[in-house]
């Protein structure tokens, strides 16, 4: 397993970093992911996960990716995929929802060198009753439609409602909760690797 000599994080909100100094002690930065503060070439490789479905021109913030990493560094991205997401334009904090042939095309137009990708598939099963939830899509649907962003119930409440659904208690999401399968078109959430050049390190 590979491993890194040195972390960086970056986010724009004030909360998020103040979070994840917290969890990792590491090097946390507050700026916008579409005006990176570093210089070119400045990274092995940049993880971006569940962020590109949430900003507005997206090509810019690539283009800024495919800036600050080195030659033959890597870019790892995850984003639903529209066609099979359950969740489908349901959530209001969605900018946009990518079919895999346009995040391609996204990444190879900045220059980046596509690679592969990873379906994203639950193997908890209380995590997958969540996410299949058809009360929780009925709900999103109703918030959309009257344009409410954010949780309806306090933070208890909330927690209450998703382990009743789920049927047990779920606090977090984590890597042991899912399985990675390579070019399985059926994920809903798929994670893609793209590298600058053709060799990756």
């Amino acid at each position: 397993m590979s491993s890194c000599s040195t972390l960086t994080s970056l986010d724009i909100s004030e909360e998020a970093t103040q979070i994840t100094l917290g969890k990792t002690g590491k090097r946390v930065v507050r700026a916008d992911g579409r005006v990176i503060p570093f210089r070119d070439n400045s990274f092995d490789a940049v993880v971006s996960f569940e962020v590109f479905e949430h900003i507005e021109n997206v090509e810019v913030y690539l283009a800024e990716v495919f800036r600050v990493l080195d030659e033959g560094g890597a870019f790892i991205v995850s984003t639903p995929n529209v066609e099979t997401y359950p969740m489908a334009g349901l959530n209001p904090y969605h900018i946009k929802e990518y079919t895999i042939s346009e995040v391609k095309e996204l990444l190879t137009d900045v220059g980046l060198t596509y690679k592969t990708f990873y379906a994203q598939t639950p193997n908890n099963k209380l995590v997958e009753k969540l996410q299949n939830s058809s009360l929780l899509q009925l709900i999103m649907k109703m918030k959309r439609k009257v344009g409410i962003h954010g949780d309806i119930l306090p933070s208890f409440f909330q927690k209450k409602m998703h382990t009743a659904i789920a049927g047990g208690k779920l606090e977090k999401f984590n890597p042991n909760d899912f399985t990675y399968e390579e070019n399985q078109y059926e994920g809903a959430e798929l994670v893609y690797i793209a590298t600058k050049g053709l060799q990756t390190r």
